[in-house]
């Protein structure tokens, strides 16, 4: 079908046409209000219960004396207990019921303080702490993920900010273009494999060309992005993970060693030579 002929279609099809248009303006519509109360009712979240909690379980994950431990968990509780009400501000039923089962086996040991009851609520109080960390790693970043990329971005001249949001854009691209060709290439696999020969051998090698370099520049300009931009990093993401275990390999070693370490260390003494010029 050309564009002429989609043009016919919607002039003859004008109130099917405005209705689609409609439905997908209150679809975006909706969308952005969720967003917007997802946005407020995160920032309470963060600010209120899941900030205060981290930081009370992280003191308790940190202190090696059990007495004092236990005191810090009375104390936990006591400010956070689920006969106080608020708990429903966290938002997360799995974490209020996990706060809950924990509660509960304080209380176990408050009456029975055997060792093996003491033992079973650490170990729950640990588990908590992890869960709690989690959520709240999550909900910070999904707050603040683009905050000190904006603090780059204003801090710098012009022509430094395209540059950045040149290799921010290119590198995302890249990640999305190595994913498609992924797909793509499991769907040649896969054809191979079952013998229906849609797909002729030309356009797989072609793909697996284009997989190949993709995977190569994504891995240059997210290597860029790291050291020029790691400021602006809130959180390990999956090429995070990668790159962690190619660092560990041998050509990984060698790379970091002699091309991005030797640059890393090339910015940190520029950035120290500034230093010292504004403090003279």
């Amino acid at each position: 079908m050309q564009l002429a002929d989609i043009w016919s279609w919607i002039q003859q099809n004008g109130i099917l046409a405005a209705a689609i248009t409609g439905t997908i303006a209150l679809i975006f519509n909706q969308r952005q209000k969720n967003i917007e109360r997802f946005y407020a009712q995160s920032d309470e979240t963060l600010e209120k219960l899941l900030e205060p909690m981290y930081y009370s379980l992280k003191e308790i994950k940190d202190t090696l004396d059990e007495t004092t431990k236990i005191g810090l968990i009375e104390n936990f509780f006591n400010e956070f207990s689920y006969k106080k009400g608020g708990l429903s501000k966290l938002r997360n039923i799995v974490l209020i019921d996990q706060i809950t089962e924990v509660e509960d086996c304080f209380k176990e040991f408050s009456v029975n303080n055997s060792e093996e009851n003491k033992k079973k609520l650490l170990l729950k109080i640990g588990l908590l702490e992890l869960q709690v960390r989690k959520e709240y790693r999550n909900i910070f970043v999904s707050l603040n993920k683009n905050y000190n990329w904006y603090k780059i971005l204003f801090k710098t001249n012009f022509l430094w900010a395209a540059v950045f949001m040149a290799i921010r854009w290119i590198k995302e691209t890249l990640t999305f273009i190595v994913g498609a060709s992924l797909v793509s290439l499991l769907v040649f696999l896969i054809d191979r494999i079952s013998g229906n020969n849609v797909f002729n051998e030309e356009w797989t090698r072609v793909n697996l060309s284009i997989t190949l370099f993709s995977i190569v520049m994504l891995y240059i300009f997210w290597m860029t992005h790291l050291v020029i931009l790691k400021d602006t990093m809130q959180r390990k993401d999956e090429i995070s993970l990668f790159q962690g275990w190619f660092s560990k390999t041998r050509a990984g070693k060698w790379i970091n060693r002699n091309v991005w370490e030797k640059i890393d260390k090339r910015i940190e003494e520029r950035r120290a030579r500034r230093t010292r010029n504004i403090t003279e």
